[in-house]
Order: structure tokens, then C-alpha cells, then sequence
């Protein structure tokens, strides 16, 4: 038998208002190896502070023998500190690093940071399990870890090869014995443990979905993989009885592609008194399906929208058109739940132009969500627009710290606009909606009880001070006119700007790039250290 220690790092990026979820994927790693033999503990430094002299008498005290650390591409760094502390304590220890950044880039993680011994390729339970079997022989020389990277001396040996779970039943109820639901706070926006006991909930994998932004499909795969309905309701009866959690955030990436799949799992948790929310695709909704959730405790949904631009809505491979998307909130609208969100990205297609948020601007007031999120592009590795941005040179940096779509400057840049300049447009939108009297007067409405509206008031607080630092640092660092974006010029002088930026070697020379992009936009000043390397 072995020790496992499963951990998840703090955030790079910390803000009261952002998602908080418990980190469920632990939870169902931990229930999977204990299953199998192995004793299983999970520390989660997003639910209390890290601190490594603490760390390092938790870790005295468990002596674990593998440490298990996930971590999404803006974290990985962070892990990294822990791994650190890890091997400082005790080299033998075996350090592993799952997600979808060490899925993409199983090479690239272990060379990058030394404290990896290593990398899981997509799901971990299987990999887990065997690493555990095998504690430090797992990195010996000829062994072959199937989905894995591995250390083995000076060498990185990539099995891409991958095992998974087929029939999610197996692994059970998730360890939640092993969390912490008294002390952590647990939100996504709207649904918060500040104001309702809540709880996340998977009920299934896999999304089949080509967006070209997103890095769902990384680590699970496009095929989907459903949990039966008993066992899904075995689990919210679970978490009720042991827990007293009374609404589930089910956290599918797109939880409503089969109504055969939803009927069971809404009817059985509003039998047992409970309500939900849950992620859906546009085109997954129909007034059918829409009314049955409602009338079995639904209370809201979260629709990834992207862009008010049919031009750019194409670009992204999602499947959606404005016609669409303004059906589908108006029949949720009409249904009334509670809490309708919408996410839109700046910047979502590195050809997006001025003119093309501009309509996102007006498709947000048609369509009228009662919560909106406004990120701004991230290459996350693994996704299109990575693979794109990289190859045309619009990414300036690999620190990963910075690799958020909120609440730090991009280090990167798209074919129209400058990192500046797609802050300012997110918080302006986002500053449009949440101060405006139909917003305001939608969420008093809304309201059940005082704790839920502290909870809108110091999201609001902190999103006045984040607005109040772009517009500080628009004026004194960044060099952002107070006044609107100035329209950008014809989009189809990429190609033109691109082909005068490249060398004979296929290379581009990214002071001329730059220049002839500035040139383009009628920007006055490019910094080409903060753009490009």
C-alpha cells in the first residue's frame, strides 16, 4: 500500500467574484486509488492559504510516498513551488502533475520544470493506481508508464497511449470525506456556499464540440461518457444526507446534449428537494426540455456565447448563429430562471476587429442574461487559437502565471488589438451591464435572502476596484486613451501586414511586424518587448 497525497495549488489570480469550485476532480482521483488499496489524502490551497513551514509539517505528519498535484495551464507554475517543497523535503517522493497542460505538453512540462517526475496524459485514475503500485519504480530506466511522461534519468520518456475509465459507475461516490465542506467558500457566479449550501457535481465526460478557444476536450476526450442516473442520484442523496447540500452545480461541459440523459437525473434530484444549475450549448435547447428543467428544480444555466459577430461565430467552429443564440435567451427568458448567464471573449478569434465587439455589445442587450462574463482570449496550449497565435507570433511570453482571461494584462496580442486595449473593452462591457438600472433592478428582484445580496455587493466592490486599476494604469502605464477604442482598419489587410513582416527564412521580424500592424491601426505607440519576442 501506498500514501497519495493529491493537492491543488492556489490560483494565479484571486478575486471574490470568480467560479470557487470544490476541487471535485481530486475527489473521484482519491476514491478511485483508495478503491484500489491506497491510503488517500487531498490538500486544497485554493480553499485555505499555502504556506510552506505548515506544508512542510502536513507532510512530515502523512509521509506520503507519491504526491499528485493538478493544475490547469495558469497554476502549473504554482504547483510547481510545491513540487519544490516536495523534493526539498524528500527527493524519494514521487511528484506527478495531471491536466490539461500537462496533457498537451507531457514534454514540454517535464523540461521546464524539474520537480516533475511526472506527467499524466489526460484521465488519472488508471495512471494513478499503477504509479502507486509501483512508488519509485515507476521511474526506473525501461519502465513504461501507458499515458504518461516520465522522467527516467536525463531522459523524458512520452507514452501518449492512453487507459481510462469506460464505465464511470466503477469509481463510486467521490472522496468528499476527504474536503473540507464546513471552512471553504464554493461559488459560481450567482450560486455561492455564502448564501446556499451547495456542492459541484459530474455526471459526465467527454464534450464533442470543436471550439476553437477551448481546452474541454484536452483531458477527456470528444467522446461521450455518461454516469448512469442511479448512480448520479446515489450521490446527491450522499452529499444531502452526509453534507446538508441542498443545490448542485452540475458542472458537465455540456450537460444537456441528451434529454435522456437529464429527464432522470433533474426528476430524481428535485424528488429528493433539491434544485441545480447547470453548463449547456445553445443548440443542445428547446422549449421541451427547457420547461422539464425548470419544473424539476433548475434555477439557471450557463451558456457559453463567445461573440455577437455571425463572422467571427463562424471562425470559432462552435456551431452557433445570432439567430440562434437570441431564440435560445428568449426561451429561457420565458421559462424565468433565475440566473441565465452568458459568457462572451474578447478577442476570441485573433482576427476579431473593433466592429466585431461592437456587435457583441448589442447582441448582450438583446438577448438580456441576468449574469454576464466577459473574458479575454487565452492561448491555452492545446486549443486552435494557441496553435494559431503561436505561429503568428502574437504571444509574447510562456509564463504561465499569466495565462488567465481575467485580472492580469495578456501577454499576448491579436491581428487588431494590444493587451491594453482588450482589458479596456472587457471591463467596459462588463462596467455597461452590471451598472445599468435593468441589471440592478433584475438582481434585487431576484434576491432570497440578505446573505446573497452581501454576496452581489462585494463582488461589486471588487469589480469597482479592478475597474478603477485599468482605468489608473490605462492613463499612467499603459498609455489608454480615457476615450472609446479608436475602429480599427480593414481586416482583410492581415495578410498584407503579415507578408511584410516575414523574413526569407519563414520566420517574422517582429519589429517590422509590429510596425506594419501599428501602421494598420493607427496606433501611435507599439512596445515590441511587451508584444512579441
Amino acid at each position: 500500500m501506498s500514501r497519495l497525497l493529491l493537492i491543488r495549488p492556489e490560483r494565479s489570480v484571486k478575486r471574490e467574484f470568480l467560479a470557487s469550485m470544490m476541487p471535485t476532480n481530486l475527489a473521484i482521483l482519491a476514491a478511485y486509488v483508495r478503491n484500489h488499496g491506497h491510503e488517500v489524502r487531498i490538500w486544497d490551497y485554493q480553499m485555505q492559504p499555502y504556506e510552506e513551514q505548515e506544508f512542510l509539517t502536513r507532510l512530515a505528519e502523512f509521509q506520503p510516498d507519491v504526491v499528485g498535484i493538478t493544475c490547469y495551464t495558469p497554476n502549473v507554475k504554482l504547483g510547481h513551488v510545491i513540487a519544490e517543497a516536495v523534493k526539498r523535503y524528500n527527493p524519494d517522493i514521487v511528484t506527478v502533475v495531471g491536466g490539461p497542460h500537462a496533457t498537451y505538453m507531457t514534454k514540454e512540462i517535464l523540461e521546464e520544470f524539474w520537480a516533475y517526475d511526472v506527467a499524466v496524459v489526460g484521465e488519472g485514475e488508471i495512471p494513478l493506481v499503477r504509479i502507486c503500485n509501483l512508488g519509485r519504480e515507476a521511474l526506473r530506466e525501461g519502465t513504461s508508464l501507458v499515458g504518461c511522461g516520465v522522467r527516467q534519468g536525463d531522459q523524458v520518456v512520452v507514452n501518449r497511449e492512453r487507459e481510462i475509465v469506460e464505465e464511470l459507475d466503477e469509481i463510486g461516490v467521490p472522496a468528499y470525506d476527504l474536503m473540507d465542506f464546513r471552512h471553504s467558500k464554493r461559488s459560481m457566479r450567482g450560486f455561492s456556499s455564502e448564501f446556499m449550501p451547495v456542492a459541484e457535481l459530474l455526471t459526465s465526460r467527454g464534450c464533442p464540440f470543436t471550439c476553437t478557444f477551448c481546452a474541454a476536450f484536452v483531458s477527456t476526450g470528444r467522446r461521450l461518457r455518461d454516469r448512469s442516473p442511479e448512480s448520479v442520484i446515489g450521490e446527491v442523496k450522499y452529499m444531502m444526507e452526509n453534507f446538508g447540500i441542498k443545490h448542485f452545480n452540475i458542472i458537465d461541459d455540456t450537460f444537456t446534449i441528451r434529454k435522456d440523459h437529464v429527464y432522470p437525473i433533474a426528476e430524481g434530484i428535485h424528488a429528493l428537494g433539491g434544485t441545480w444549475n447547470c453548463w449547456a450549448h445553445i443548440n443542445t435547447l428547446n422549449m421541451e426540455l427547457l420547461t422539464h428543467m425548470k419544473a424539476n428544480g433548475c434555477t439557471g444555466l450557463l451558456i457559453g456565447v463567445e461573440s455577437g459577430s455571425p463572422r467571427i461565430l463562424k471562425k470559432l467552429k462552435k456551431g452557433l448563429t445570432v439567430e440562434k443564440i437570441k431564440n435560445g435567451f428568449a426561451m429561457m427568458n420565458e421559462v424565468g430562471f433565475k440566473n441565465v448567464e452568458a459568457n462572451f471573449i474578447v478577442g476570441s478569434d485573433p482576427d476579431e476587429a473593433y466592429e466585431d465587439v461592437m456587435l457583441t455589445k448589442q447582441l448582450i442587450r438583446e438577448i438580456n442574461p441576468s449574469i454576464l462574463a466577459v473574458n479575454v482570449i487565452c492561448p491555452y496550449p492545446g486549443t486552435p487559437v494557441f496553435d494559431e497565435m503561436r505561429a503568428n507570433n502574437l504571444i509574447a511570453s510562456y509564463d504561465w502565471n499569466h495565462y488567465v482571461t481575467y485580472g492580469k494584462l495578456p501577454l499576448w496580442r491579436t491581428f487588431h488589438f494590444s493587451p491594453e486595449q482588450m482589458v479596456k473593452l472587457q471591463t467596459e462591457i462588463m462596467a455597461e451591464f452590471y451598472f445599468s438600472p435593468r441589471f440592478i433592478f433584475r438582481r434585487l428582484k431576484a434576491m432570497s435572502n440578505l446573505s446573497e445580496l452581501m454576496y452581489w455587493i462585494r463582488g461589486g466592490f471588487v469589480f469597482l476596484k479592478d475597474l478603477a486599476l485599468v482605468k489608473l494604469r490605462g492613463v499612467k502605464k499603459w498609455g489608454i486613451d480615457r476615450g472609446a477604442p479608436v475602429p480599427l482598419a480593414d481586416t482583410q489587410r492581415k495578410d498584407q501586414i503579415l507578408q511584410a513582416g516575414k523574413l526569407e527564412n519563414g520566420q517574422y521580424d517582429q519589429k517590422l511586424l509590429l510596425r506594419e500592424m501599428s501602421r494598420a491601426r493607427k496606433v501611435t505607440e507599439v512596445n515590441a518587448e511587451t508584444v512579441c519576442h
